[in-house]
């Protein structure tokens, strides 16, 4: 499906990781004898044909949004809304200070089951005088101009850009980096459970989102039908990459606004990692 462009706000995240002792790694990397290399990326790497991998995370963003106009790239100028109308984007500075409703209520609401016509129907949330947000109406059509983001072109010219790429969650942060690390936000291995929205502590806010998180945190979940599940405690059985790497000995790094849990803080909320050999986080 096509995204139209929606404007939020964002947060940076980035992973590391690398086969040489060159990059700094979390803690002291497991011991154990050399692993033997089988497939190709596990080749790659033992060889040294591969020596760092960086994952840089720039979430709530669409192509339209970031990249309108960008050559060559499947963008657009405008979406429709609920009435079958045409809106045209509008431009909207990256620090804009409104933000659209990231639930997967809303997800559903943008998909209108296929039609891609509910951004019109999505809820805003404003942070500054309302007279300085654009109408709820057309708030999510809007675009980024190529000024306030030429970092991004510059890489998007310079290396591989994907512009039909499209996260596979549909919710928001907490569930969507957990699939960064994971490719799924399952609670649990073989689980059909997954985590759908922000964790939530009611009664310790600012502590919730992962295996240290306040004794009260839980988040909601939804199962492969589409339909919500039980709510659990955020903190995760089951594999990610980091758990990969670990187990060939690959050192890795990963970066977050500060330690402990938190809804971007994806390594903390898989159990095997935060109380692994090499997570050196807040417990």
């Amino acid at each position: 499906m096509r995204s139209f462009a929606r404007s939020m706000t964002c947060v940076a995240i980035a992973l590391t990781s690398g086969c040489s002792n060159a990059l700094t790694t979390s803690s002291v990397v497991p011991p154990g004898p050399a692993p033997e290399f089988s497939s190709p990326i596990e080749r790659a790497f033992g060889g040294g044909a591969i020596q760092h991998i960086v994952v840089i995370v720039q979430e709530n963003r669409t192509v339209d949004n970031l990249f309108n106009g960008f050559p060559g790239a499947d963008t657009v100028t405008w979406g429709r809304n609920e009435n079958g109308q045409a809106v045209v984007l509008h431009r909207t500075p990256l620090a804009a200070q409104y933000d659209m409703s990231h639930k997967h209520e809303t997800w559903l609401t943008d998909y209108d089951r296929g039609k891609m016509d509910g951004f019109s129907d999505e809820g805003e949330n404003c942070y500054a005088p309302s007279d300085r947000c654009p109408a709820s109406a057309i708030a999510p059509y809007g675009y980024v101009p190529r000024g306030d983001v030429k970092p991004y072109w510059d890489m998007a010219q310079q290396y591989t850009f994907a512009d039909r790429m499209f996260q596979s969650n549909q919710g928001p942060s907490f569930p969507a980096h957990q699939y960064i690390i994971s490719g799924t936000s399952t609670i649990a291995d073989g689980s059909h459970y997954r985590a759908e929205e922000n964790a939530t502590a009611p009664h310790s806010p600012g502590h919730q989102g992962g295996c240290s998180s306040a004794p009260d945190a839980t988040v909601q979940t939804i199962d492969d039908a589409g339909k919500q599940g039980p709510t659990v405690f955020p903190c995760f059985d089951r594999n990610s990459i980091m758990h990969e790497m670990d187990l060939r000995h690959v050192t890795w790094r990963y970066f977050q606004q500060f330690g402990g849990s938190g809804q971007w803080h994806a390594v903390n909320a898989v159990r095997n990692v935060w109380d692994g050999p090499t997570y050196d986080g807040v417990k």
